[in-house]
């Protein structure tokens, strides 16, 4: 439906309901992408959420579903498949928010980052990812201020550093005192 919809607006710029088009175009990307993630199929989500993505970010539809967001989402598929995507996706994503001013949803997108570094073996420059997010995300702790930490705290365990007890206690302490979802607690725990 999504392929079709974007035929449409290649065969007939010009015309007077590109708008709804575009917008039904976006909608379906997204349906595809979340369909694609339920049933295995990162790599089909990922190209279905970069499409959304760019479709957001080239026509002003950002109202609609902020490319930044579409950008995240995508990283987050790749990293199911690829690990050099998800750092791609998730530069993307970080690059948006900078340029929109949001700081806030930048160091989040950086933690996304040093995510997928971490995974793809690249522990200093996901080290320095996550350290850098931290400085934003730490004035006003949130899950997003856990996410960094517990991801900080899982190169510290794997480098065998002599400070990820405390690293790891400290995203567990506050994502206790924040109540985060059950989900985050059990990574935490891990």
């Amino acid at each position: 439906i999504a392929r079709h919809y974007l035929d449409a607006l290649n065969a007939v710029p010009e015309d007077p309901d590109t708008a709804e088009i575009r917008s039904q175009a976006l909608a379906a990307l997204i349906r595809a992408a979340e369909r694609a993630e339920r049933i295995g199929a990162p790599a089909l989500a990922t190209t279905s959420y970069v499409t959304a993505a760019e479709l957001s970010a080239e026509n002003g539809l950002d109202a609609e579903q902020p490319a930044g967001k579409l950008w995240e989402r995508a990283a987050e598929a790749a990293l199911s498949s690829s690990f050099t995507g998800g750092i791609e996706h998730a530069v993307r994503a970080r690059d948006y928010y900078v340029q929109h001013g949001q700081t806030r949803a930048a160091a989040r997108a950086q933690v996304l980052t040093g995510r997928a570094l971490r995974v793809s073996g690249r522990h200093s420059e996901a080290r320095a990812q996550i350290t850098a997010s931290l400085e934003v995300l730490q004035a006003d702790p949130d899950a997003n201020t856990v996410l960094a930490l517990e991801q900080l705290a899982m190169l510290e365990v794997f480098a065998g550093s002599s400070n990820a007890d405390s690293l790891s206690n400290e995203a567990l302490a506050l994502g206790q005192a924040l109540d985060v979802g059950l989900n985050q607690l059990i990574d935490l725990f891990t």
